[in-house]
């Protein structure tokens, strides 16, 4: 079943996420209290069941993707219109232990994501998927709907194998989640952080940040300088949207070493400014004086003013104005930037997050 996140968490940065200034070192990033934003395959991890309150012991096996000729009939009985390029099937195998002192009794999952033992899936259109282990057919159930005849007793463990019908990217861009429900919810990213350039974490000053890495689309943003300018300050090169505001400006330098064109409003950061929701984003490329126009969504189909074509790398100013609503006072932009990351943009810690202002 889908479900769209929507929990909107409102998040101070810097004083969570420790021990990740150089993601490509490979460091698992970890909260103040030492807890872990995400697991590994063959990591064994513990947490407390948020609908039971037992705790519960896991060890990831494997997560693979099977191809839809493999599943056909399964894909078509549950697809209207089912699509070889679009539709596949994912699996994740692990083991469950109940180190409680009471029995688990299994939840129906089917409505909303309750049962503490089976994980979701995160898609990268940001939907939560639910966990089938009636399928393949050598799964604890016959059908789900029988789900909750399963008992997990004290000390017991069960090895579990899940599968979920989605589409091929979410082998290169999903995560499987228990308790995600939670601020940091247990994740295992279904292609390995440790095997990709676009990392969770923490990204100094003129570090690249790979914002997109998937096939053919390939671009990163070093983000070269930061200042503010407050309201009661000039900015010539910019008409203002509004008559009192303040500008975050940022230098930056984008690189698309990908197969495909790309527009520079995908290679913006984010800016999580507690201020104000009246923004706006100017993008002045250097050595020119006007920002860009002209921006397609479907870049190549004409020339565009604000498309970054493969090989290309673009150097320019970010202007990101912020409304002043704090009655007449002068705004001083005290902001956090950063690059939302798929299909969790709902899940603050899970970000790219630029090192500014995160103490």
């Amino acid at each position: 079943m889908w479900r769209l996140l929507s929990m909107g968490y409102i998040l101070v940065v810097g004083l969570v996420i420790a021990g990740c200034e150089n993601p490509e070192k490979g460091t698992i990033p970890t909260t103040d209290s030492g807890q872990k934003l995400y697991h590994e395959i063959g990591d064994t991890f513990e947490f407390e069941g948020p609908e039971s309150g037992l705790p519960f012991e896991v060890t990831v096996e494997d997560i693979w993707m099977e191809d839809f000729e493999d599943h056909e009939d399964y894909i078509s009985a549950h697809v209207k219109k089912p699509n070889e390029d679009d539709d596949a099937v994912i699996f994740v195998s692990y083991t469950i232990k109940n180190k409680g002192d009471e029995t688990y009794t299994f939840k129906d999952d089917r409505f909303y994501p309750n049962n503490d033992v089976l994980p979701n899936l995160i898609h990268p259109a940001n939907y939560i998927l639910d966990v089938d282990i009636a399928y393949p057919e050598d799964g604890p159930v016959d059908d789900m709907e029988d789900v909750t005849d399963l008992t997990l007793d004290p000390g017991e463990s069960m090895e579990i194998t899940g599968s979920v019908l989605t589409n091929p990217r979410n082998k290169d861009e999903g995560a499987f989640v228990w308790d995600y429900d939670a601020d940091i919810p247990q994740v295992l990213f279904t292609r390995p952080q440790s095997e990709r350039r676009d990392q969770v974490g923490v990204y100094d000053i003129g570090e690249p940040i790979y914002v997109e890495d998937y096939k053919d689309t390939r671009f990163n943003v070093t983000i070269d300088d930061v200042d503010d300018i407050e309201s009661d300050e000039d900015v010539e090169v910019i008409d203002r949207e509004y008559d009192d505001s303040a500008f975050l400006v940022v230098d930056m330098t984008v690189e698309n070493d990908g197969n495909e064109d790309i527009v520079v409003p995908d290679a913006l950061p984010e800016i999580n400014d507690v201020h104000s929701v009246d923004t706006r984003r100017y993008f002045i490329k250097k050595g020119e004086t006007e920002p860009i126009d002209d921006v397609y969504i479907n870049p190549g189909e004409q020339p565009t003013d604000g498309r970054v074509e493969a090989g290309e790398t673009l150097e320019g100013t970010l202007y990101y104005e912020v409304r002043n609503t704090s009655y007449g006072e002068v705004l001083k932009l005290d902001a956090q930037i950063y690059f939302p990351y798929v299909g969790f943009e709902d899940y603050p810690y899970y970000q790219q997050w630029v090192n500014y202002h995160l103490d």
